[in-house]
Formats: C-alpha cells, structure tokens, sequence
C-alpha cells in the first residue's frame, strides 16, 4: 500500500459523497468518499495520510491534454521489474517512494527504465484516508 502525508486544505459534500482535497507539498490531491454515518469528521488544515493500492496506479510518459483523473504525480522511475504478466515499478515522488504494478506489456511498451520521468494516476475513488494521528495501527 502506498502513503502519501498530506494536509486537508478543502472539502466539499452532497448527497453522501465527500470531495477532499488535499496537498503534499505544493502537490495537490484529491479523495471521493461515499459518506455515511461512519464517515470520519475531516477538519481543513487536518494532517492526514494518503493511501492506495499499487494495482490502482496509471503510469503514463510525455503526459499532455486534459484527463478526468485528478491525482496525477510527476514521478521517476527508481526501477523495473517483470514477472511474467506484471511489472512492479518503483517510482520516487517528490523523494518518497510509491510502487504501481503494471501488465508487462504495458510497461514494455512504455520502454519504462531507471531515471524516466513519468506521471502517477491515481483515481479520486480510489485513495483511502487515514487521520495521521490514528494511523499507526
């Protein structure tokens, strides 16, 4: 699972779906949230801990044009590594490391090698949130 610490600096709700925003740095970010009475109370200006799985990372090279995916992270690449359908990818943002895994096919096709500089997608749905205070569990 990836982390990423991050500050709360807005945060919009309707009809049970949460839309946080956040920033890394100068980076910003965004978590959607179905909500319910579970739902945590987030507070602007709140640390918390960003968080998502490998499987739910994008790469992409030489990125332009307009995308519907907001979380898009200028990455590079650390190092490659094939299986015989996925490739683990382990990626430096911002001197943190994050890892996608990607089929083989794609990451060949993407000519991915150490030193590249790439964007990490990640889509809004599919960041989790963790209070930073509460997160060692």
């Amino acid at each position: 699972m990836n982390r990423l610490d991050a500050v709360i600096v807005a945060l919009r709700q309707t009809d049970g779906i949460q839309l946080l925003d956040a920033r890394m740095g100068q980076q910003p970010c965004t978590a959607l949230m179905l909500g319910d009475a579970r739902m945590p109370s987030w507070q602007l200006g709140q640390r918390i801990t960003l968080a998502f799985r490998e499987i739910d990372v994008a790469l992409a090279r030489e990125l332009s044009g307009m995308l519907s995916i907001r979380n898009l992270l200028p990455c590079t690449v650390l190092a490659v590594t094939h299986g015989d359908l996925m490739s683990r990818i382990d990626l430096s943002f911002e001197g943190q490391p994050l890892q996608a895994v990607i089929t083989r096919g794609s990451a060949e096709r993407l000519a991915l090698a150490p030193g590249m500089a790439v964007h990490a997608l990640i889509k809004a749905n599919d960041m989790q949130l963790f209070d930073e205070e509460k997160s060692d569990a």
